[in-house]
């Protein structure tokens, strides 16, 4: 007799796939490698937008018989805008500033009015879970003095 092992995953916005693995830690990296965030048609967030978080959960099948779940999140974070100098951003960090459980990080590129913050521990807004990390592209256009 034959065992035949199978995975597949189920995302938490309700898709779902088969996953080709030889064993259940591969089926995690397999998973994790293949979701992107140009998959995602995320209306809350502008163009840049800050990290996103994706849930899964991992089913083992052994001859049918459900035998193992492993329920994993994927942190999808945004990719760097555009900057307008040609050579690209020369982010001024400030901080670290004391922020909840970790620390808050500013970073201004003096060619652009892009502004990078990053949180070491961070609260996801769909279901209030902490001690992620983001990050978080906004415009904030430069006080004139």
């Amino acid at each position: 007799m034959t065992t035949t092992i199978s995975y597949h995953a189920y995302f938490d916005d309700g898709g779902d796939r088969a996953v080709e693995a030889a064993d259940m830690r591969a089926a995690i990296r397999e998973v994790r490698g293949s979701v992107f965030r140009s998959d995602y048609d995320f209306d809350d967030f502008d163009e840049y937008g800050q990290t996103l978080w994706v849930d899964a959960r991992i089913v083992e099948t052994i001859d049918g018989e459900e035998t193992s779940v492993r329920e994993i999140t994927i942190q999808l974070d945004p990719d760097e805008p555009d900057c307008d100098d040609p050579k690209g951003h020369a982010w001024n960090d400030a901080g670290p500033y004391g922020c909840g459980g970790g620390v808050r990080f500013e970073g201004r590129c003096p060619f652009c009015d892009w502004v990078r913050h990053h949180k070491t521990w961070a609260q996801r807004p769909d279901n209030g879970t902490e001690g992620y990390t983001t990050t978080e592209y906004r415009r904030e256009p430069r006080d004139e003095d």
